[in-house]
């Protein structure tokens, strides 16, 4: 499976055209392991993912410490294809 990992949001700020292209493709079985790579590629720590109501789409939080324990909060629009 494909998964498409899309930044939806980071620290509450909204990039420009969000869906228009994904910022990563990874190749997986299953969404833990690529979550598990979609940390490694962007340096940060898994919080959580939840299921969304369309099927095979999640959410993922991501988290990223930042320099004098500032943190990054990103979220992840995720599609399964």
């Amino acid at each position: 499976m494909i998964y498409k990992f899309y930044l939806e949001l980071k620290n509450n700020y909204a990039p420009a055209n969000q869906y228009a292209v994904p910022a990563m493709e990874i190749r997986s079985a299953s969404l833990h392991s690529a979550c598990q790579e979609a940390e490694k590629r962007i340096g940060a720590k898994l919080t959580h993912y939840e299921p969304l109501e369309e099927g095979n789409r999640y959410r993922v939080y991501f988290t990223r410490k930042k320099l004098f324990k500032k943190t990054d909060e990103l979220v992840y629009y995720v599609e399964c294809e």
